[in-house]
């Protein structure tokens, strides 16, 4: 298995890494197994697979957040609930190497060091985002910084060539909005909760999709943009439809959930890191839609993908969609108990969606 990925000896060599028994055992399952399961990995030109190593071995983010991965592939396998202290170890030098990446942006105004390695970049930033989602850290702050921190990267490789068919698939182009909109009747399901943050606006506007999400807050108390709001919305409403939800338009569900933490105003991770009661409400509810969005994957395992090229891997079969699999479970329970009292009237659908999901 080790020649899956050539030149991996030589790079580490190189590198005068010394790789142990435990971490090789890691790269061939990620390179044999783990690798052929990830998001986009349906995608022909995608860095999983033939040059991940060769890559992670210059970029120890990546090479780290890769075996944290393999790792937490082998523990669903084998039903193991705890992580070992070799995917804890792997995970908190991923995310330390990875957090000093995409702070040192570069003096020409890129979002992060011209000299830094995109792919690896783009690769680390897409394997966090889903280890987080198979893997929550109970600390939510952790949590939202580095869903947060894939921003930057997703504004570094937009612009690239070598990038264009990755951005593709995770880009959610206008006429998908309009498909969305056009299929489900979006503001028949209301969400007091999330109406409560823009008083007097319409949350479920479709043009609302093209607020920037970099543009100043009208109000300084509010804790993200209208946009990201509208889009929790969106999803919100066509899983709680009684409708079938066809794949196509599912598939699409997954990428927006997937990309709504670092899609959102910067001010978002801020607030949350201040523990300001509205930003805690509003990741509540986050974290529950990709608790139940990550149930409903299971419908679609073994259906037939619309479109192999584009589509984001949900269903397929069980074994390719493990990283859907767990739900922040815990994480969920543990905002609204924080929160207390003080938002109990507006977690209504939070908490009845946690009892639905702990009951099935």
């Amino acid at each position: 298995m080790w020649q899956t990925a050539p030149g991996t000896a030589i790079s580490i060599c190189t590198q005068g890494a010394r790789v142990g028994a435990a971490d090789l055992e890691l790269i061939n399952m990620y390179c044999s197994i783990t690798s052929r399961s990830m998001p986009f990995a349906n995608v022909r030109d995608q860095p999983w697979q033939s040059h991940t190593f060769d890559i992670s071995c210059q970029n120890p983010y990546l090479y780290h957040i890769t075996l944290a991965m393999a790792a937490a592939h082998q523990r669903h396998l084998r039903e193991c609930s705890a992580p070992s202290t070799i995917e804890t170890d792997h995970l908190c030098k991923a995310i330390s190497l990875y957090r000093t990446v995409i702070s040192t942006p570069d003096p020409s105004g890129f979002p992060i060091s011209t000299s830094a390695d995109v792919r690896a970049v783009f690769a680390a930033s897409t394997l966090l985002v889903a280890y987080l989602w198979c893997c929550p850290q109970d600390d939510i702050y952790t949590n939202v910084s580095v869903l947060t921190g894939s921003k930057y990267l997703v504004r570094a490789f937009w612009a690239r060539p070598e990038f264009g068919t990755i951005y593709h698939s995770m880009a959610i182009h206008h006429p998908y909005w309009a498909d969305i909109y056009t299929s489900f009747e979006i503001g028949e399901y209301r969400i007091p909760a999330l109406e409560m943050l823009f008083p007097g606006r319409d949350i479920y506007l479709q043009e609302n999709i093209l607020v920037s999400a970099e543009a100043p807050l009208v109000d300084q108390t509010q804790v993200t943009d209208i946009g990201s709001v509208t889009r929790l919305a969106v999803v919100i409403t066509v899983i709680s439809s009684r409708r079938k939800i066809e794949r196509r338009i599912f598939s699409m569900l997954v990428k927006i959930v997937f990309a709504w933490v670092a899609a959102c105003n910067p001010v978002f991770s801020i607030r949350v890191k201040q523990k300001e009661p509205k930003a805690y409400m509003l990741a509540a509810y986050y974290f529950v839609v990709v608790w139940k969005v990550a149930r409903l994957a299971r419908r679609y395992e073994n259906e037939p993908s619309s479109n192999a090229d584009e589509e984001f891997i949900i269903g397929d079969d069980p074994s390719r969609t493990w990283w859907l699999t767990p739900g922040p479970r815990s994480l969920c329970k543990k905002i609204v108990d924080e929160l207390g009292a003080e938002l109990e009237e507006w977690l209504g659908w939070v908490k009845d969606t946690i009892n639905e999901l702990e009951g099935e």
